[in-house]
């Protein structure tokens, strides 16, 4: 009797699979959900739009991070969705994943995001406030854990601070470096033939970086040349990018160049007839710039023309750094100053007793932080960005500073030629970390990104560390 079943059960096993594949009209639908993210890579705090489809008809669709809960969207009837998600301030540098579940139909779909907290360009971005808001690995009380976790020996270390962008460390040091950012390792190098002070500047894929009297625009995979534009002149600075556009000076013909960052062609120039190597900030559609002629400037960043102007003299690889609206630059004097961005008025300004400042002021949190130059032992200067009132100082390094702080939670870095690099707590001063390396070269910076700290010194020698905990 029951060998007799056998061949009956057989024979409708085929049939149940097909039945519930089909609906009475014929018309079949995929059980299978799917996910995208429209912007696949950012720091924490950026926003991202989802996309899902396959899922139930007119269901509630649950999206979390890394399993915890971020949003809900509702589904189409052709069970699709969109919505709109921010990568919660907590997200550590790596891969996540993003992932959504059908409350109804249990389907669920994951898509990978990456959190960076990239460096990408001397002092952190266009605006140079030399503040990464998004760093949130290193802090005051771990930051004196920091060790070196690799060394890179370069063919010459010279003054150009390095940049961070998609894992890669970019550094400007007779040949231009790529180095994977988690080993130092090289991945490639191109000869640029000779010393130059320029920093890297890392935008869209794109390395851009002054070469000789060069503009060079390199692929940021490869190291192959897009484009190069001869300046006329020794170029020094980092350049500023925005908007699809380059702004850099040239030492010895005396422009402001403003360039197509795809092509290299001129957009406009702004000629002074002296020697410019001071480093534009660029916010809002104004280029703020220090000309050696004394004079500072607010350029309309697409056609060069001149907002505004006062007599403010800057000295050296520097510049301004424009936070919510103002714009603070360190004059060659010793002073401070604080100038509202739309019109140049100046709001206040600060005698630091220093014969110069030649270091750009980083602006963090409602904080100036500027590093005088010769004439007093003060390192650093912590002022009130809203009153100019002193709330600290510090003697940690001592005075003749050409090295720029940058801030990052918490957490102020400052180096000085043949002085240790230093952490200090950014609301206190208090020191909270020294490497002794020494051998920093002048109007180098440091760059923190995805919980690492990277500097370029002349110790080893002519080296970029990378410290992490």
């Amino acid at each position: 009797m029951i060998r007799a079943l056998r061949p009956v059960v057989s024979c409708l096993l085929p049939l149940l699979v097909l039945v519930p594949a089909s609906s009475a009209s014929g018309s079949v639908r995929s059980a299978v959900a799917a996910i995208k993210v429209n912007r696949k890579v950012g720091p924490p705090t950026s926003s991202t739009l989802v996309q899902g489809r396959g899922f139930g008809p007119t269901e509630t669709v649950d999206i979390d991070f890394d399993r915890s809960p971020l949003a809900t969207a509702t589904t189409d009837p052709s069970g699709a969705f969109q919505a709109r998600i921010q990568i919660p301030a907590s997200s550590l540098p790596g891969r996540h994943q993003v992932q959504a579940t059908g409350e109804s139909s249990g389907l669920t779909a994951q898509a990978p995001f990456i959190v960076n907290t990239d460096w990408a360009t001397f002092h952190f971005g266009p605006a140079r406030t030399g503040f990464n808001p998004y760093e949130n690995v290193l802090n005051p009380s771990n930051v004196s854990g920091l060790h070196p976790v690799w060394r890179f020996a370069a063919f010459e270390s010279g003054s150009a601070s390095p940049a961070v962008s998609g894992g890669v460390v970019y550094l400007n040091a007779y040949n231009l470096y790529a180095l994977d950012a988690a080993t130092g390792a090289e991945r490639w190098s191109v000869d640029v033939g000779a010393q130059t002070l320029s920093s890297p500047a890392v935008a869209d894929g794109v390395v851009y970086v002054g070469v000789g009297s060069e503009v060079w625009a390199l692929d940021a995979s490869t190291g192959a040349l897009l484009w190069s534009f001869y300046a006329g002149g020794a170029v020094d600075a980092s350049p500023a990018v925005g908007n699809g556009v380059v702004y850099v000076p040239s030492l010895f013909d005396g422009h402001l160049w403003a360039l197509d960052a795809l092509t290299g062609e001129v957009r406009w120039d702004l000629y002074t007839g002296t020697y410019e190597r001071t480093v534009p900030a660029v916010a809002g559609g104004v280029v703020y710039w220090g000309s050696a002629t004394g004079t500072f400037y607010a350029l309309d960043a697409a056609t060069g023309t001149t907002l505004w102007s006062t007599p403010i003299y800057i000295a050296g690889l520097v510049g301004p750094a424009v936070v919510d609206g103002v714009v603070y630059v360190g004059g060659a004097d010793g002073t401070v100053h604080a100038l509202d961005a739309a019109t140049g008025l100046q709001l206040w300004s600060y005698d630091t007793g220093a014969i110069d400042i030649g270091s750009s002021p980083a602006v963090a949190n409602g904080v100036v932080y500027v590093a005088p130059g010769t004439g007093t032992m003060t390192s650093l200067v912590a002022l009130d960005a809203a009153t100019r009132n002193l709330l600290w100082s510090s003697e940690v390094l001592g005075n003749r500073f050409r090295c720029s702080p940058v801030v990052a939670n918490g957490v102020v870095y400052l180096a000085a030629p043949n002085k240790p690099l230093v952490a200090l707590d950014a609301s206190s001063g208090a020191t909270l970390w020294v490497y002794p390396h020494g051998g920093i070269a002048e109007y180098n910076s440091a760059a923190v990104a995805n919980g690492t700290l990277y500097m370029a010194t002349s110790h080893g020698p002519n080296s970029v560390y990378a410290f992490r905990l």
